[in-house]
């Protein structure tokens, strides 16, 4: 069993060490941090508007709509498969203006609650956690203002899931799914309710003995699940690819059952649960954001180039064009992308993980010597 001072978070003062704790305090001023709050909302907000505002410009008459089906078969390298279809694009519609609405009134109510008072923790990877919001609100403007700017277009209309070449699930949908189409929706609600699990359910063990590294394992490995897809995403290379797919498919899902999942919790006034010394989360805060940024980066590269991408799916390409090629030098990058992402980012959150244990057990033998000498000292009777 671990010593106790690494159960209360600290040291004696003469071992010249300092408390440490990862046990987020909560905001004595709720607006003071009014707009990394709102970020969820606003971004829900925005994507319930821009599905709202696709009844307005989408297709009118059965002439548009078969114009749409006639040059929306994709030509893709084996067989060519319907993109756009009347029914699926309006179930989808419904699909999106249900998740959305749910989420836009839980993320409102949440944010209200949060500025009238309510107690709240930051999350375990504060800065990544803020990062994802701000880069699902970014993606919500840009769903918007791609409204805008193609309205009447035939091929793009961000409320029906059309993107061009791409489009949100496939052209069967609700009644059949494509297996990506199923991966991101799973990956969705594994996120959203681990993150949960992780923050307020899941008993992080405050003995960080060699027993509960099991426990901590599990935790370590929802989060980074948690953030496996929005860095996986970038493995497009076309932006209707990242939006129909990123934004089409997986972040409604997410949204909607984080919101409702965060205003159960507060509901119920749970406390999150943390462990009080853990190097993981943040170290793991750091990497994330790291990875983030790199594919918001490669997002809005993919937005800037292969403009023909917006176009009808009877154009889309066998090869990747070259202007949408990512490479060094001579190299492509792009063959390698998706395997080296995840790869990495396996690999490096793998390597945290056992630097965090090493460190973790470190910290213990150093407090169980400590708290030797001092027994020590306490036992040993002064002679007279």
């Amino acid at each position: 069993r671990a010593p106790d001072s690494l159960h209360n978070g600290s040291f004696d003062s003469s071992s010249g060490s300092s408390p440490e704790r990862l046990q987020p305090k909560a905001a004595t001023n709720p607006c003071t941090s009014l707009f990394l709050l709102s970020l969820p909302a606003v971004s829900s907000a925005i994507f319930l508007l821009a599905t709202l505002a696709s009844f307005a410009c989408e297709p009118l008459g059965e002439s548009s709509w078969h114009e749409i089906e006639k040059g929306g078969h994709n030509y893709n390298q084996v067989k060519e498969s319907l993109v756009h279809n009347k029914l699926a694009r309006h179930a989808y519609r419904v699909f999106k203006l249900i998740l959305y609405l749910i989420a836009a009134i839980a993320d409102g109510w949440l944010l209200s609650m949060k500025c009238g008072g309510l107690p709240y923790a930051d999350p375990l990877l504060p800065t990544a956690f803020h990062l994802f919001n701000a880069y699902r609100t970014v993606i919500a403007c840009i769903d918007f203002g791609l409204l805008f700017a193609c309205w009447g277009d035939l091929w793009v209309n961000p409320g029906l899931g059309m993107y061009g070449w791409a489009a949100s699930f496939s052209a069967s949908f609700p009644v059949e799914t494509k297996r990506e189409g199923l991966a991101h929706i799973i990956l969705a609600l594994v996120s959203s309710i681990g993150m949960c699990a992780v923050t307020f359910y899941l008993p992080l063990p405050k003995d960080p003995s060699a027993k509960s590294v099991g426990t901590r394992l599990l935790s370590a490995a929802l989060l980074t699940v948690a953030f496996t897809y929005p860095i996986y995403d970038s493995k497009h290379s076309y932006g209707g690819s990242h939006l129909s797919n990123f934004g089409g498919e997986y972040l409604p899902v997410w949204v909607a059952v984080s919101a409702v999942l965060q205003c159960w919790m507060a509901l119920c006034k749970s406390e999150p649960r943390r462990l009080e010394w853990w190097p993981f989360t943040r170290m793991m805060n750091r990497l994330v954001v790291a990875f983030l940024l790199m594919a918001s980066i490669k997002l809005f590269a993919d937005l800037t180039r292969c403009s023909q991408s917006w176009g009808m799916p009877s154009t889309y390409p066998k090869h990747l064009p070259d202007e949408c090629i990512v490479s060094v030098g001579s190299f492509n990058l792009s063959k390698i992308w998706k395997q080296a992402t995840l790869s990495l980012y396996f690999g490096c959150c793998s390597v945290v993980f056992v630097v965090s244990e090493m460190l973790l057990r470190s910290r213990i033998v150093a407090v169980e010597m400590v708290g030797g000498e001092e027994v020590e000292m306490r036992n040993t009777v002064p002679s007279r």
